[in-house]
């Protein structure tokens, strides 16, 4: 059995280093909202099911491939690299942009600040939630540089259902705090993909 590309020289320099690139900010992210604070109440467990869904997420896309090799993507495993590098750096270049657009109200527990409101700009125009998007951006280009179908299906899915459950948890907490104009943002821009779900 031939291991995936990102676990065979030179490929696995390469994803990697593109894999510290991505996760930097987000570990940054996850100490900021663990560091010594406690989770504020309107998060409830959301970030751990959070963290915890997207560990999972990313095993299987590592492990399937060594598990179900009869399961690799049809064709040449270095263009699904490829693909799966391209999908790795947009979620990420996706999720420093919601960091940018939302500022100090992009935490990593559901918190309500003072001072809350609605922000509509950047990507947030298009969908309520495109950091869950680049999220699942970023699992899904993972799981396909590993070249693996029932991997990336897996991962995907795990990670879906949290980044759900976060979501609605979210969702939940501004609708309470923001009300109407909360209300109105929700029902012109779907959740993840525009115009899809």
């Amino acid at each position: 059995m031939t291991a995936p590309l990102p676990f065979t020289w030179p490929w696995a320099l390469v994803f990697w280093v593109v894999n510290t690139w991505v996760y930097t900010p987000e570990f940054r992210l996850i100490g900021r909202s663990v560091g010594g604070n406690p989770v504020p109440a309107e998060d409830r467990g959301s970030m751990r099911v959070l963290i915890v869904g997207y560990f999972f997420a990313l095993f299987a896309a590592f492990l399937l491939p060594f598990l179900a090799p009869g399961a690799a993507l049809p064709g040449d495993s270095r263009i699904w690299f490829v693909t799966g590098l391209v999908l790795l750096i947009a979620g990420s270049a996706l999720r420093r942009h919601c960091f940018r657009v939302l500022g100090a109200f992009f935490t990593g527990a559901v918190t309500i600040q003072a001072g809350h409101r609605v922000v509509d700009t950047g990507a947030y125009r298009w969908v309520r939630h495109p950091g869950y998007s680049a999220g699942l951006l970023i699992v899904l280009g993972t799981a396909v540089a590993c070249g693996n179908w029932l991997g990336t299906a897996v991962a995907f899915v795990l990670a879906f259902a949290g980044y759900l459950y976060r979501a609605r948890i979210e969702e939940q907490a501004l609708l309470a705090a923001l009300g109407e104009p909360y209300a109105r943002f929700m029902a012109t821009r779907r959740r993840f993909i525009p115009f899809v779900v």
